[in-house]
């Protein structure tokens, strides 16, 4: 199963695209192009606090279903899948399941959130909830606002358990994700987590493999 960050708040509009690039440069490398992009957004935002919350609104309006919010993540995310078929016809590589964190469906994340709250680590700052991670020497996490990584994959867990039922699940990520894949697997091991109901899923919860070097980042569940 291929899993794709399609979710992101710096997915560029219009005016980003004619700030930061161009038709020409998408259509000439669409994933190096919007990788360039993307870069030059994060250093933007890194010191101009106005682009920050500009991007944060949007991917707040995108979260809402603002179709024109959405309209120009559609074409990108296609542009990006068109190339990345591409790249894995070449390598030979096959995936039996196909699917994106923009999938995961509104219903998965209510329930997500509900069994966050249910744990009485919630918090709430300027209309954002957080889950209070501290007592594991994390940082607080945001599961309810703008940025909601970790209830989508909480709720993209659930999902999948229900759809396959499946014995171990191998989460294989970049690096620079290891805060929240620390943050998501406490979440899932805890006494009320999500999957805690199904008793024969309790040991599948605890991080059996750890390996943080290289490009990668890979537990199993």
């Amino acid at each position: 199963m291929n899993y794709l960050g399609d979710w992101d708040t710096v997915w560029p509009n219009r005016h980003r695209l004619r700030k930061y690039g161009s038709h020409a440069g998408l259509e000439k490398d669409v994933i190096k192009h919007l990788f360039d992009i993307y870069a030059a957004i994060n250093k933007d935002a890194s010191t101009d606090p106005a682009v920050k919350t500009s991007t944060s609104n949007r991917y707040k309006r995108m979260e809402d279903g603002d179709q024109d919010a959405l309209c120009n993540w559609r074409m990108w995310r296609e542009m990006s899948v068109r190339e990345y078929e591409k790249e894995w016809e070449r390598l030979n590589v096959k995936f039996d399941m196909c699917s994106g964190e923009s999938e995961v469906g509104k219903e998965s994340l209510d329930v997500a959130l509900g069994n966050l709250e249910s744990m009485s680590l919630m918090s709430e700052w300027d209309d954002v909830k957080l889950v209070k991670l501290e007592k594991w020497r994390l940082d607080k996490a945001v599961v309810h606002g703008t940025l909601v990584y970790l209830t989508r994959d909480i709720g993209c867990t659930i999902t999948r358990y229900e759809t396959y039922k499946f014995d171990k699940m191998k989460h294989v990520i970049f690096s620079q994700q290891d805060l929240h894949v620390s943050q998501f697997f406490v979440v899932l091991e805890l006494p009320l987590g999500v999957l805690a109901h199904a008793d024969h899923l309790q040991a599948l919860t605890r991080n059996e493999h750890e390996e943080n070097g290289g490009g990668v980042f890979g537990q199993d569940h």
